[in-house]
């Protein structure tokens, strides 16, 4: 048995569509999220920045003094915080606010002889998320050291 293939002829007017189909009326007008968008979430940006310095026991343990003892330009004095449970000492502090830019946490702890400095920024002005964020960095920072 064959089978007979023949092309279909071609058809003598194209077919057009003006108006697109439509199911109903349209539900929402505009997407729930945005900047400008009544009781909407804004969206933010977050960052994480690690710096870690090995040095000998004593070296870390002046390193974390002068640190904590706000000797350091750019972080905020009096909203230094200590943080128990993370490593042997660790604070945590801001970075001064200026109009239009970022928060920045920032959480500084010493195991031993190493000092780790996490430094957590969001696009927004949240200090509680930036504290927050800065926190749960660290923590992680410090489960994946080896004891």
């Amino acid at each position: 048995m064959t089978a007979k293939i023949m092309r279909q002829p071609a058809p003598k007017r194209s077919a057009s569509i003006s108006t697109p189909a439509s199911t109903g009326p349209r539900t929402v007008a505009r997407p729930s999220t945005g900047p400008n968008i009544p009781n909407a979430r804004p969206k933010y940006r977050a960052g994480v920045h690690l710096s870690a310095s090995r040095l000998t026991v004593d070296l870390a343990r002046e390193d974390m003094r002068e640190m904590r003892a706000n000797d350091e330009l750019g972080w905020e004095k009096d909203t230094v915080e200590d943080l128990p449970g993370l490593g042997d000492v660790a604070f945590l502090r801001f970075r001064p606010p200026t109009p239009g830019t970022s928060i920045t946490a920032q959480v500084t702890f010493r195991r031993s002889n190493l000092v780790v400095s996490l430094a957590y920024t969001r696009s927004d002005d949240d200090r509680q998320a930036a504290r927050a964020g800065a926190i749960d960095a660290a923590r992680d920072t410090v489960a994946r050291l080896r004891p």
